[in-house]
């Protein structure tokens, strides 16, 4: 039996669908807004309210304050930061146009319209629309050691050392891979706070580990977990 929310959820799809059939004719000039509305059998007031909501959309999109070459090097600034662990906050990105725009000939400094050469929210929620290879995502705080750890060569070094182990010791079957991992939670509420910045959308959200009060009591525990799924 289908449930009264589903026979909503598609009562909406359909009339959100006449509600488009009804805007797109009245913009191609056939008729006027009542017999648009009664046409695909929806609210004149919703067409009415679309309509101009539409209208007032277009009009508040304002172009670019900066070049698209401009642009580039701030997106290749902030995914260079990102890839370092190190990842801009929105006031730090800020900071860096600000401090790139001042850089600029006076020329060009006088055609950009941001206050004291600082670009505004407008600015950064423009510019994240216009890159999508840049996300603002929560930080997944990193210690320095291990991020350092993760170098391309630590890695690199770390398997060609894994390969070793294997040969020498005929490792080929999956219970004899072992996974020993400790893990840590909070007994009670921690003074840890997490903050969004800009990364590489299809990087890891990793940074280097922020300064925290350590008050909060812990307790650790070490799984230990075989290839072939022995606990």
């Amino acid at each position: 039996m289908v449930s009264k929310r589903v026979l909503a959820q598609n009562s909406n799809r359909g009339y959100t669908q006449k509600l488009q059939n009804a805007i797109d004719f009245h913009r191609q000039g056939h008729t006027s807004l009542r017999k648009s509305a009664d046409r695909f059998q929806v609210a004149k007031s919703h067409l009415h309210r679309s309509l101009c909501h539409k209208v007032i959309k277009q009009t508040r999109e304002r172009p670019p304050s900066l070049t698209p070459s401009e642009e580039q090097t701030i997106c290749e600034a902030v995914l260079h930061f990102s890839n370092r662990g190190t990842p801009l906050s929105r006031e730090c990105f800020k900071d860096m146009v600000q401090c790139y725009v001042r850089g600029l000939p006076q020329s060009r400094r006088l055609q950009i319209p941001f206050k004291n050469y600082r670009p505004g929210e407008y600015f950064v929620r423009s510019f994240l629309r216009r890159h999508q290879e840049i996300s603002l995502k929560w930080r997944s705080n990193l210690q320095k050691l291990r991020a350092i750890a993760m170098s391309p060569e630590n890695l690199a070094s770390h398997f060609a050392r894994i390969v070793q182990v294997y040969k020498e010791y005929k490792i080929n079957s999956p219970e004899q891979v072992f996974n020993i991992d400790k893990s840590g939670f909070s007994v009670r509420t921690s003074t840890k706070a997490r903050s969004k910045a800009l990364f590489n959308s299809k990087g890891r959200s990793n940074s280097v580990e922020l300064k925290w009060s350590g008050n909060a009591q812990h307790v650790t525990i070490m799984p230990v977990v075989s290839g072939d799924g022995r606990a």
